[in-house]
């Protein structure tokens, strides 16, 4: 029998200002205050049915992701970390990440996320072009990236991703060599750069935009790859850049907690919050742990195809069980 693998937490936060019309996450925007103490009790009842399935293994990562998980209070997040390791048993050393909008940043923030136990932040610039951020939808300025970069420096948080896409509405490869470059100058530990991709369910999807063609697409991917290596970053996972020698610890929908293991390892992962299902190797074999919450989420995802097909109260269906939940 193999040993077990590591394990992580990811907890989803679905609370958006605005919804990215590229963006098929389950998030949500919410007007006026967030029910935020009612969530985290939800959160915490949801991790102490998922932590039965992997007793007496210790978290090494976890990372809140979203939705927007910067809308939340330091003091929010200082209780649910407090509530998580109350549960179940964390690692001294773990790595804890949080998403954030450089939008949704305000002036001390990050110190309290530090205060709370954040040691790492995934910051989602998206481009540092205003022309692209404008067509996709994000609430950010290209000159909001860097001043999030030193409230997270200033708060002694050392440890941080950026988001970065390629091949956006009306994109050059110029303007994509641009982002990159402004990139890298920032130093972030690790870079998800990305293609954006028109998915099911969107307002891209609907109404797509006007988007690099096939070739010229190549040819980004082809220059700011180059442009990544010769600063150092090794390419790990398809969209995955990092300056270390070793991987990540896990890769959770497309999120990135970031902690250093042997890549041959591999990663059991526990997932709360209505986000996704629980994967667990047991034995041998790697096994999904669903819940029924988290079943009509998975399901609403499936059910993307009955659009093409004119089937939507199918999953209209699927959406109003996942809200009861």
């Amino acid at each position: 029998m193999l040993a077990d693998p590591p394990l992580g937490l990811y907890v989803h936060v679905p609370w958006c200002v605005r919804k990215c019309p590229y963006c098929d996450f389950n998030s949500h925007v919410h007007k006026g205050a967030l029910p935020e103490d009612r969530y985290v009790d939800a959160l915490l009842s949801d991790l102490e049915s998922e932590a039965t399935h992997v007793p007496g293994r210790v978290i090494q990562t976890i990372f809140f992701g979203g939705g927007t998980p910067s809308l939340l209070a330091a003091e929010t997040v200082a209780r649910l970390i407090a509530g998580i390791r109350a549960r179940v048993e964390v690692a001294a050393d773990a790595e804890i990440s949080l998403e954030a909008n450089p939008g949704t940043v305000e002036r001390g923030r990050f110190a309290g996320y530090r205060d709370s136990g954040v040691n790492r932040i995934s910051l989602g610039a998206q481009s540092f072009g205003g022309r692209q951020l404008a067509l996709l939808g994000r609430i950010h300025t290209a000159e909001d990236v860097p001043v999030a970069v030193a409230e997270i420096a200033s708060a002694g948080i050392g440890n941080f991703n950026l988001d970065l896409m390629y091949a956006l509405p009306e994109q050059s490869l110029q303007d994509a060599l641009r982002d990159v470059s402004a990139a890298i100058a920032l130093a972030p530990t690790h870079l998800s750069h990305y293609q954006l991709t028109l998915e099911p369910g969107t307002v891209f999807h609907s109404r797509p935009p006007a988007l690099p063609d096939e070739d010229l697409a190549d040819q980004i991917e082809l220059a700011t790859h180059a442009a990544l290596r010769s600063a150092g970053y090794r390419r790990y996972e398809i969209s995955a850049w990092s300056r270390s020698i070793l991987v990540p610890l896990s890769i959770i929908y497309a999120k990135k907690p970031y902690k250093k293991i042997p890549p041959e390892q591999g990663i059991d992962e526990l997932f709360v919050g209505g986000r996704a299902n629980s994967i667990l190797r047991l034995r041998r074999d790697r096994k999904r742990i669903f819940s029924w919450r988290n079943f009509f989420i998975v399901l609403d995802r499936m059910m993307h195809w009955a659009e093409a097909v004119h089937l939507r109260p199918v999953r209209t269906i699927a959406l109003r069980k996942a809200e009861k939940w």
